[in-house]
């Protein structure tokens, strides 16, 4: 079962608490009553899309061709992607693949 958000009287009572919020939730948030719960120089951080966005963005990458840039490791060389990866090598994605 999922929580439920704050609602608006949560949120005031909470004004000026909060460093940093990571929201990961997946749809449409109040921003002014999140962002009133921040103290002065607090960060609200977004790590999801809302579904309809998602789609827009997801059909405009199709349209104009756009892919993401990704390493491919085989299992096997899973020591040598994780070494990449702490060496800051790694650009964007790494994906470990079984053999075929």
């Amino acid at each position: 079962m999922v929580p439920p958000l704050p609602t608006i009287r949560q949120l005031q009572s909470a004004a000026g608490q909060f460093d940093l919020i990571l929201s990961t939730v997946n749809h449409v948030l109040n921003r002014k009553a999140y962002l009133s719960t921040l103290r002065p120089k607090g960060r609200l951080h977004f790590v999801s899309a809302v579904l309809n966005m998602l789609r827009t963005m997801l059909e405009f990458a199709v349209r104009h061709d756009i892919q993401p840039i990704v390493e491919f490791f085989p299992f096997e060389q899973v020591n040598e992607a994780l070494s990449r990866l702490e060496s800051g090598k790694t650009r964007y994605r790494i994906v470990h693949r079984h053999a075929v």
